[in-house]
């Protein structure tokens, strides 16, 4: 599993890459190590210790060691230790927090605390320019089963862009939405290299 801001669409030059990497059982370093290895890796470091408890860090760098090359952070952990609701839940906190954190941007108020869930009928009044019946959308997410969740989430992520291409004319939205629009292939449906 990609993840960070590569897996957002937003790294830059200066990003490192993480990928999360699902065991069925206990890996052996020498697995972990064969995952560097498939990738080509020209610096592999090993940073949590067979003895360790999961999740396990490995570090790699492609193209040339450290510090020059890209660095990969990969995480091994069992399935067993993976909760699908809890994952899911952070994912739809962290997106209605970008949401959130637009809104502010847009309003011309400053949001730097993570409780603004807390107080979502509150931030409601405080944010003139926003999707309507923000609170109670917000709020739905969580409630409602994932895929209808994930939905409501999308419209007011696409309302947003709407507001922001109406109210700062001079953002790019055509890109944003191109960006959040982009529906990465399953790993299996790609093609294969020799």
């Amino acid at each position: 599993m990609l993840s960070g801001s590569t897996a957002r669409g937003d790294a830059d030059r200066w990003s490192d890459v993480e990928v999360g990497v699902f065991w069925s059982r206990r890996p052996t370093v020498e697995e972990r190590a064969a995952v560097a290895r498939a990738a080509y890796a020209a610096d592999i470091r090993l940073v949590s210790g067979e003895d360790a408890n999961p999740p396990w860090y490995d570090h790699i760098y492609l193209g040339a060691e450290r510090p020059d090359g890209l660095m990969v952070e990969v995480v091994h952990t069992l399935t067993s230790l993976v909760d699908e609701a809890l994952l899911l839940a952070r994912e739809f906190m962290r997106i209605g927090s970008q949401v959130l954190n637009v809104l502010h941007a847009l309003n011309g108020r400053y949001c730097g605390h993570p409780s603004a869930f807390k107080r979502l009928d509150a931030l409601e009044h405080e944010l003139p320019i926003a999707p309507h019946d923000l609170a109670a959308r917000l709020r739905s997410v969580f409630t409602l089963p994932a895929p209808e969740g994930a939905e409501a989430l999308r419209s007011l992520f696409e309302e947003t862009y709407d507001l922001v291409e109406v109210h700062l004319p001079e953002v790019d939205v055509d890109r944003l939405r191109a960006l959040f629009r982009s529906d990465r292939q399953p790993l299996e449906t790609l093609p294969t290299t020799g």
